[in-house]
């Protein structure tokens, strides 16, 4: 049976700090998988961790992440001009290394590192797409603990 053709897949985590290495698709993390802050939050960071087929290596691949409430709308902050969503984009692309099998996967990584945020309680999620499809993971504001 021959194998199926294997799509981009990837995964959202939220950490304290990030920082990508796309020479070598890793993503060195601080304080990785937390699902609760307080407001306002602390510095943080969404790695995002892709998986692409050989057959997509050299094509550029849009990339686009935003903030989200519990309602599923768009979290926005005032800035310049009236408020402003909270969302970033990019391209990703992958090259193929030579001798790389026929159907490998080719691992890419993208990371944002975000500023504290003033976000009222309750319920929130990242949201990314890349290449069109779409991953997400939330996280509860919660009132911060003292002493």
């Amino acid at each position: 049976m021959p194998l199926t053709k294997p799509k981009i897949a990837f995964k959202i985590i939220l950490c304290d700090a990030a920082q990508a290495d796309p020479s070598t698709g890793k993503m060195h993390m601080l304080g990785a998988g937390w699902t609760m802050m307080g407001t306002p939050t602390s510095p943080h960071a969404v790695a995002i961790m892709v998986q692409v087929p050989w057959d997509r290596a050299n094509e550029k691949l849009p990339v686009r992440i935003e903030l989200l409430d519990g309602d599923g709308k768009s979290v926005e902050i005032p800035g310049d001009g009236g408020s402003q969503p909270i969302h970033g984009e990019a391209e990703l692309e992958v090259g193929r290394p030579p001798g790389v099998a026929h159907g490998s996967l080719l691992s890419a990584v993208f990371a944002l590192n975000v500023a504290p945020l003033p976000l009222a309680l309750g319920r929130y999620e990242w949201r990314a797409s890349v290449a069109g499809d779409t991953a997400a993971e939330s996280f509860q504001v919660v009132v911060r603990q003292t002493g």
